[in-house]
């Protein structure tokens, strides 16, 4: 069975981000629902969980503790170590495997139309 979203858990992917842990798994919240949590889709979307809101996630941007008052868009550098972040978990199971999988090459191909990379 396909997974067609997880939890939205990663390490800050706003570009220039400057925390002193950059391995550290941060639980994202949708702020404009009181911290609603989100959801990654296999489509690359983050899901507001309370309103349904979504987005793609290059399109995003997110504030850590590190930058609390001063949301950073998402950086295609900081989204793909993030990913790895995630990927090097040794709780992750082959079908978790392959959804992040699959949300890279749709970050990757988004990213190469936009002339990112």
């Amino acid at each position: 069975m396909s997974i067609s979203r997880i939890d939205f858990l990663s390490p800050c992917p706003g570009r220039g981000c400057n925390s002193p842990e950059p391995d550290r798994v941060i639980t994202w919240s949708h702020s404009p629902c009181s911290g609603s949590r989100e959801w990654l889709s296999n489509q690359a979307n983050i899901i507001c969980k309370d309103c349904g809101y979504q987005f793609f996630i290059l399109d995003g941007s997110f504030a850590c503790k590190y930058h609390a008052n001063e949301y950073k868009a998402a950086g295609f550098t900081e989204l793909t170590h993030a990913i790895s972040v995630l990927i090097s978990n040794p709780e992750v199971d082959e079908s978790d495997l392959a959804f992040l999988m699959g949300v890279t090459q749709r970050i990757k191909s988004r990213a190469k139309e936009r002339g990112i990379i």
